[in-house]
């Protein structure tokens, strides 16, 4: 199991996803050494899977503290088991301005 966590540690961190516009993704992650954007909904691969453990390994030889975090939705999505054992998932939050909000509800009443 990996444990679910709302930002990374103090610590430097390689992180990775498959969202449409990562930017937001990566740029909420503090001491970010390295980043690898997929496309999103990406399914990955075992060469991906094997990819990113290898990266993250290397990453490690100088950086011995260094995690490496992806989104909770890119999480269930990995089966490799040791990449699976030191990933960490990161719980994102969506938030919206209340004048976005009252947009939204206004749109979903017309069409009720």
């Amino acid at each position: 199991t990996s444990e679910a966590i709302s930002q990374p540690s103090v610590g430097e961190t390689f992180a990775f996803c498959g969202l449409a516009k990562p930017e937001g993704f990566f740029a909420s992650i503090p001491h970010l050494v390295e980043k690898t954007p997929f496309a999103d909904h990406h399914q990955y691969s075992e060469a991906d899977q094997n990819y990113l453990l290898s990266r993250y390994e290397e990453l490690r030889k100088s950086r011995p503290s260094l995690q490496i975090v992806t989104t909770e939705k890119d999480f269930v999505k990995i089966d490799h088991e040791k990449l699976k054992s030191v990933l960490k998932k990161v719980n994102l939050k969506i938030t919206m301005s209340q004048k976005n909000q009252e947009g939204l509800l206004g749109q979903i009443r017309s069409v009720l």
